[in-house]
């Protein structure tokens, strides 16, 4: 049944009985089992790099370790829906550009056969290397492989650069346009099945005057700021789910 669980293995002797030395067995707590399985899926900013902010790095049930935004998220969901367990699992990467994570969607789909969603964002590494053509083109292996895997896809669009690499912002920004029509396009050829996720470069998803999310150095966010996307993820999947398109 859903819920959080706990499950103990035992070490066994040539005749299958238990072995009932010290470290002969191992108990899990907090298995969470018919829920929510958010996989997130990006560059350094998508790890949690940098957080500076620890308070935040558990959830609440302690299954999520991982800082950044994904405990925030974690917590926010499972305050939702209190009846089921929540897992999100970082599958970022640093300095990966979509490229990148066009190689590796394939190996991370079947590292989390459970997942249900797909939370997304590059752009910040392919800033002044990759064409909007090429990034669109990368994008569009990801949405593929997690459609056809029946997976949900979420993507985001990564905040601006600080002040020492503003110069490549303009490169974001087409990459966001291409981000706006990939969406729109898989609307019409996949209806529900990809979904935009917060808009962190200009803030104007459907928070109202979304504050910008402040920066450790000119890429990775603060560790408030980390907070601050994890609830803007929130409210966008709970959305989702109350919808009943999650």
């Amino acid at each position: 049944m859903p819920g959080n669980h706990e499950i103990t293995a035992y070490a066994l002797d040539s005749g299958l009985s238990r072995i009932s030395s010290i470290g002969a067995s191992d108990t899990v707590s907090q298995v969470g089992v018919l829920g929510r399985n958010l996989v997130i899926f990006g560059d350094s900013i998508s790890n949690g790099a940098f957080d500076n902010l620890p308070a935040d790095d558990i959830s609440a049930d302690l299954r999520d370790t991982s800082g950044g935004y994904a405990t925030v998220l974690n917590d926010a969901i499972a305050a939702a829906f209190p009846v089921e367990p929540v897992t999100v699992i970082d599958e970022g990467t640093l300095s990966d550009q979509a490229w990148q994570g066009a190689d590796k969607i394939d190996t991370v789909l079947a590292r989390n056969p459970q997942a249900q969603a797909l939370l997304v964002m590059f752009g910040t590494n392919d800033a002044g290397i990759t064409t909007p053509l090429d990034f669109r083109t990368d994008m569009e292996a990801i949405v593929d492989a997690a459609i056809a895997a029946g997976v949900k896809v979420f993507i985001a669009k990564p905040p601006p650069l600080g002040p020492l690499l503003a110069a490549n912002n303009p490169d974001i920004e087409l990459f966001n346009a291409e981000i706006d029509n990939l969406i729109a396009d898989y609307g019409v050829s996949n209806p529900g099945q990809v979904f935009a996720g917060p808009d962190f470069y200009a803030g104007t998803d459907e928070i109202p005057a979304a504050a910008p999310i402040p920066l450790i150095d000119d890429i990775h966010p603060t560790g408030v700021g980390y907070a601050m996307m994890g609830i803007r993820w929130s409210q966008i999947i709970i959305d989702k789910i109350n919808e009943g398109a999650l």
